[in-house]
């Protein structure tokens, strides 16, 4: 494995800070030091959509849900936002209640 110029931490978390997450997500992968410092990054802010259209969106929201609210990914977590989807069609179905029960199960735990 190669050797990172020796930087601090904090300087490396500067320069990741402004990387788009694509590329942040690219530069993860090159070093477990900067992997350390990406992460944080990558899963600091989680958004959430209020409507889906079908059962498998459904179960895409759930499992989305769970990975976020793990034990590895949620402290990482510094901001939530709830919002409705962008719609082409009229009248979108609301989440089920399963799923709603999920969101306040996970957001109860992050309090």
């Amino acid at each position: 494995m190669s050797k990172l110029p020796s930087q601090p931490n904090e300087i490396l978390h500067i320069i990741l800070s402004q990387l788009g997450h694509s590329s942040l997500t690219q530069v993860s992968l090159a070093h477990r030091v900067l992997h350390a410092i990406a992460l944080p990054l990558l899963f600091s802010r989680f958004t959430f959509y209020t409507y889906v259209l079908n059962d498998n969106e459904v179960q895409f929201e759930l499992d989305r849900l769970e990975f976020w609210a793990s034990r590895a990914i949620s402290q990482h977590v510094r901001s939530c936002e709830v919002r409705p989807s962008v719609w082409t069609a009229p009248k979108p179905m609301l989440l089920e209640s399963t799923l709603i029960d999920a969101i306040s199960v996970v957001l109860i735990s992050w309090a």
